[in-house]
């Protein structure tokens, strides 16, 4: 038994990344760790796929042998996903501007630099062609140790650099299959001993959970969760052996051509949104951060001196917007009401956004005021008339110089209009629905 003095530090060889460089930054490491386990989870559609061929075909393009094991699709759709999304974004845009265009020197530049672009994006497609590899000939997960003792250890594919497993659950696998999983563990320890990184894609159970057994978690260095949020796919790692964890996420966004690069909106914080309640001389501040528990944790909502019902049916009625899924996620609000005043449901709909600008990491512009309860099918409600005075006495104030944007539904804003003579320089925005908030303020992010 070695004394602690006498145990070397342990070298950790990485597989860099060039041009999926933001995912090391994402799990804080330089690459992907030789012998490191990586388990991508997410729900369908989120781009798991993607990102593994992504990462593969990267790895790939410098020259490195990667086997990308297919339980699940087909080699012709992996084959499509990489001729028709990532060597198109490989490739890069097209110059715009016209060499014919260009004095004679200039556009002789301009040709030079388009050839070697084309000349250097064809030598990369060359190794990629060369190097990745798509075993699609395994029945059943089973077959993984069989596969690298007769493949990788003694086959043709001893150089192999990296191993894409798609999917754990492609096959039919179910959570309660511990004995299988067992294998899985096995083989993942043996490519471990042979220093060959692997990447298990996983499902997610319909509460959003990972899917498999607990043990999945344990016997992986690193989990990596890609959620949904229309356009938007938050990542998160809620385990990481070999780095920090994330538990904010980096958002990621699915870009024209189809394949994920970070989006814009990264810093992760809490939002805050205005609402208002009679009798009031100024707004109400509505504080939401939405995130995922940390590693081991029970998601929760605290909402401390909120009715915990009302609080809970707003969380469903946001996570009834399409491609949004709050389930498993951890929800910290801070709604203070001034005097000690009871919760009205006029404060749904400044709570609902606060809660979706945290989830989708996109901001509320400063100064938006709103107003109104919420249905069961996210339609925001017309305001009593007392509400309406309400609001038209506040918005007379002298302390709301700062409120820019005013969002109400259609009926209440006409008779607000009607009566008030306190809105300025307000930007009223007649909104129907939560849907119709969300294609006014971020159409950037709305899917179709």
């Amino acid at each position: 038994m070695p004394r602690l003095v006498d145990i070397a530090n342990e070298r950790r060889d990485q597989l860099t990344l060039t041009s999926c460089s933001w995912l090391s930054e994402a799990m804080n490491q330089k690459g992907l760790v030789k012998g490191g386990i990586y388990l991508l989870s997410g729900a369908p559609g989120a781009g798991k796929t993607t990102l593994a061929l992504q990462v593969a075909v990267d790895l790939a393009a410098q020259g490195h042998l990667i086997v990308y094991v297919a339980l699940e699709q087909s080699t012709h759709d992996l084959k499509d996903i990489v001729d028709g999304r990532i060597y198109k974004q490989m490739r890069g845009q097209p110059s715009k501007m016209k060499s014919s265009a260009l004095p004679l020197k200039e556009g002789l530049e301009e040709v030079r630099k388009q050839q070697q672009a084309e000349e250097a994006f064809e030598q990369k497609i060359g190794k990629v062609n060369s190097n990745l590899y798509i075993e699609d000939s395994l029945g059943s997960i089973e077959a993984l140790q069989d596969f690298l003792i007769r493949r990788v250890t003694r086959g043709e594919l001893k150089e192999t650099a990296l191993i894409i497993v798609d999917s754990l659950q492609g096959t039919g696998l179910a959570s309660g299959s511990t004995g299988v999983y067992k294998k899985v563990y096995e083989f993942a320890n043996n490519c471990k001993a042979l220093k060959i990184p692997v990447v298990l894609i996983g499902h997610v159970t319909k509460a959003g959970a990972i899917a498999g057994p607990r043990t999945l978690e344990h016997n992986v260095d690193c989990v990596l969760y890609l959620r949904k949020a229309m356009r938007l796919r938050p990542l998160f790692v809620p385990k990481n052996r070999f780095g920090a964890e994330r538990h904010e996420p980096r958002i990621l966004t699915m870009n024209s051509m189809g394949c994920l690069e970070p989006a814009k909106h990264e810093t992760a914080t809490a939002r805050l949104a205005y609402g208002m309640l009679r009798n009031m001389d100024r707004p109400v501040e509505v504080q939401v951060a939405v995130k995922l528990p940390r590693f081991g944790e029970r998601a929760q909502i605290k909402a401390p001196y909120l009715p915990t019902k009302v609080v809970s049916q707003i969380v469903e009625i946001v996570g009834g917007l399409h491609d949004i899924d709050l389930s498993e996620m951890q929800f910290d609000i801070n709604c203070a009401i001034p005097g000690g005043r009871a919760f009205s449901r006029i404060l749904d709909f400044p709570l609902a956004m606060s809660m979706l600008s945290s989830y989708m990491q996109m901001p509320i512009p400063s100064g938006s005021l709103f107003v109104g309860e919420l249905d069961l099918f996210r339609n925001i409600r017309a305001l009593e008339s007392n509400d309406v005075s309400a609001l038209s006495a506040l918005l007379g104030a002298g302390r709301v110089s700062h409120i820019k944007h005013l969002y109400l539904e259609p009926e209440t804003a006409l008779e607000l209009k009607a009566i008030s003579d306190g809105l300025g320089k307000i930007e009223i925005h007649e909104v129907h629905t939560l849907e119709d908030v969300v294609s006014k303020m971020w159409p950037d992010i709305v899917e179709g």
